[in-house]
C-alpha cells in the first residue's frame, strides 16, 4: 500500500475505514461466539434430553 499523509482527507478516510473494518471483524467474532453458545444451549435443552 502506498504512503498516505495521515492529515490529508485520504488519510482520514483510510483511518476511518480501518476502524470500521476492525469493528466489523470484532462483530463477526462476537456473533460467531453467540451462535456457538446458543447452539450448545439448544443441544443441552433439546426434548431428547428430557425423554
Amino acid at each position: 500500500m502506498k504512503e498516505v499523509d495521515p492529515w490529508s482527507l485520504e488519510g482520514f478516510v483510510l483511518a476511518r475505514f480501518e476502524r470500521l473494518k476492525d469493528l466489523a471483524t470484532e462483530t463477526v467474532i462476537s456473533e460467531r461466539q453467540a451462535h456457538k453458545v446458543l447452539g450448545s444451549t439448544e443441544k443441552a435443552y433439546s426434548p431428547a434430553v428430557f425423554s
